[in-house]
């Protein structure tokens, strides 16, 4: 909602000197005058509502109407405003044909007030409006991260985004103990009697939260190179290679993909004990890909296969099931992606004790396929606690100022900085934006990072907003351990016509 930004910036000059010869005092002397420039005024005003009251980034958290035209009982205010221009141009254009003393009355001036100072009173409707968005978005998301909320917390050192990022450091140490029983092939995981579930039925090259862009593009987080095949089978005999460093030695895998006769595919695990609830552990994950139905911010209800959460409660000699609960998952638009799926404790009853996966895959469509892993419950730590102010960071263009703690890696003297982490933006800014203007087609970091390093996707979360996409925060691997760059640092004057030889413009 606003003005358009370029709009401002190559045309704003021009329209407040525009504006400062028609507010005069002997341009608005007559009424008709004022009423043309208040119609003006509410013409600008309908169009700037003509639109989501939409924010950049992670500016537009809890900002109501962000992804709708606002309204009011029904009606958009663009179509209010449009009429109030219509009345305001009407009277206005009855003014030029009536006598010259006409609307002058005190009775006129005082329905008519607005047209005495319309720029003003529409800047501070327009400054009012702003600011209450941002004081929703402070209440609707409270606790958690709004940019308001961040703006205050700045004032006592809060970090941004980085104080309400939790990352997963080391995932393979929050699963939990199954119970005992006399399970299938697939182990605990694939219960006692899976049907269509497979250790490798995943199609290959599935990675963490990747980007498919057909054609191939630079700069995307989809890997041709990465191993498609591991070399040594895992825990229930599969070889397909595991997201967000989980060890396929200790954690199992269960799939539906399968090149040959579709069927439908039944499983529900083995029950897993849950830990006592605590603040520090507020999430059970499940890492999973395919086509599974589920919740996200951005786009609400996703239809697809079910891989749900079931918990239950003590029973007399066994486990009763009490409710299950549909997952929040971010890439549901990106089927062909591993991601974690989030089930929130605090919607499960306090008296919760176990909980099990069940998926089915009762499409017979080749695409409509699901893998899962064993749940686990996440311990987490800020993205500040686990990266802090010191290591260097790649921050895309798009996340710096949610980022200000962060140590952006450095350009001195010539030489790069090697960075420990990439921090980018969510789904589709990175998509669209970062990956683009980054990649090193263009000349962009990524072409130094693509070179080098080698990225690893961490399992990470936003605090208290589990279906909403932040961004991701990938950590970097060097291919070669080389040493520090020994800098032999000096200064010299030139001429301008100083040439120590030629520019090299060839292989």
């Amino acid at each position: 909602m606003g003005a358009p930004l370029r709009a401002v910036r190559r045309g704003g000059a021009a329209m407040a000197a525009l504006t400062t010869v028609l507010v005069s005092p002997s341009v608005l002397r007559w009424s008709r005058n004022r009423m043309a420039f208040l119609a003006a005024v509410l013409f600008m005003l309908a169009l700037c509502w003509a639109t989501t009251n939409g924010w950049w980034y992670v500016s537009s958290y809890g900002v109501p109407f962000n992804s709708a035209m606002p309204k009011i009982a029904g009606i958009t205010v663009s179509t209010i405003f449009f009429a109030l221009f219509a009345i305001a141009a009407v009277y206005a254009a009855w003014l030029h044909f009536a006598p010259r003393g006409s609307g002058e009355g005190r009775l006129t001036r005082a329905l008519t007030w607005p047209s005495q100072a319309p720029v003003p009173l529409a800047a501070g409707f327009m400054a009012v409006v702003f600011v209450a968005s941002m004081v929703a978005g402070i209440v609707r998301q409270y606790p958690t991260y709004s940019n308001g909320w961040s703006n205050l917390r700045a004032f006592v050192g809060g970090c941004g985004l980085a104080d309400d990022v939790l990352v997963e450091p080391d995932p393979n140490n929050g699963f939990m103990t199954a119970l005992p029983g006399d399970y299938g092939p697939l182990g605990p995981l694939g219960g006692t009697n899976p049907t269509g579930f497979t250790p490798n039925g995943v199609p290959e090259h599935t990675v963490a939260e990747a980007i498919v862009m057909k054609p191939n593009q630079p700069g995307t987080d989809y890997d041709w190179d990465a191993p498609t095949k591991l070399k040594t089978a895992g825990i229930n005999g599969s070889t397909v290679p595991l997201p967000y460093q989980l060890d396929p030695a200790r954690v199992p895998l269960a799939g539906t993909y399968t090149t040959g006769a579709q069927r439908q595919s039944k499983l529900a695990s083995a029950w897993y004990l849950l830990p006592t609830p605590d603040d520090g552990h507020p999430l059970v994950a499940v890492t999973a890909a395919g086509k599974i139905a589920g919740h996200s911010v951005l786009h609400g209800y996703t239809p697809g296969q079910t891989v749900v959460l079931e918990y239950a409660r003590p029973g007399p000699g066994a486990l009763v099931p009490a409710g299950r609960l549909v997952p929040d998952d971010l890439y549901g638009e990106q089927p062909k992606a591993w991601r974690n799926l989030r089930f929130a404790r605090d919607k499960m009853p306090a008296d919760a004790v176990a909980v099990r996966v069940v998926a089915e895959d009762l499409s017979l469509t080749p695409e409509d396929w699901i893998a899962v892993t064993p749940p686990r419950v996440p311990d987490l730590r800020s993205l500040q606690e686990y990266v802090g102010s010191t290591q260097p960071v790649l921050l895309d263009w798009a996340v710096g100022l949610a980022f200000p703690c962060q140590q952006p890696m450095l350009h001195v003297n010539g030489v790069t900085e090697i960075p420990k982490f990439r921090i980018t933006p969510d789904y589709n800014a990175k998509k669209l934006d970062t990956d683009t203007w980054e990649d090193g087609v263009n000349g962009g970091l990524l072409g130094i990072t693509d070179l080098l390093l080698r990225a690893h996707v961490m399992a990470t979360y936003l605090s208290r907003d589990w279906a909403r996409d932040w961004g991701s925060l990938r950590k970097f691997d060097t291919l070669v351990d080389a040493p520090p760059a020994q800098l032999d640092l000096g200064t010299a004057t030139r001429s301008g016509l100083w040439s120590p030889g030629k520019i090299r413009i060839g292989p």
